[in-house]
């Protein structure tokens, strides 16, 4: 949703669940499976792209350069920064704004079942009902 929404709010066309991408000039190609057929689509600049987890395949970061992002200064941009005028953002910046913030709460423990008594299929059971992972079965 959030590519759909960017491109609608940009007024730009939008290329989406793409598996490949690659640009040719001032346009940009992209390759997507769906249901079994290999779709090209092909768009000129600006245009929004978003692609799936198999795009690429990440590069893992070293212990030595985790270590150091933590005490990486973080910088920040104003609009005249990223050559925007100062009212083209809004008065506060952002029409988005933060009305309540929480704590994920902690995760629960595993729960363990034994089958000491001939429960525990039953136990597995209930507990997959009362979590509605599955429908009652009575």
């Amino acid at each position: 949703m959030v590519p759909s929404l960017i491109a609608a709010e940009l007024g730009w066309p939008q290329l989406t669940v793409a598996e490949e991408v690659a640009r040719d000039g001032d346009a940009i190609l992209v390759r997507r499976e769906l249901d079994g057929v290999t779709e090209r689509w092909r768009a000129a600049g600006p245009v929004v792209v978003s692609v799936i987890d198999t795009a690429n395949d990440p590069r893992l970061p070293k212990m030595k350069d985790l270590l150091a992002a933590r005490g990486a200064e973080v910088s920040v941009l104003t609009p005249a920064d990223l050559g925007l005028a100062e009212d083209s953002v809004g008065a506060s910046g952002s029409r988005t704004r933060v009305v309540t913030a929480d704590r994920r709460p902690p995760r629960p423990g595993p729960e363990i079942v034994t089958d000491d008594d001939g429960e525990g299929g039953a136990a597995l059971a209930r507990y997959l009902i009362d979590h509605e992972l599955i429908g009652d079965l009575r």
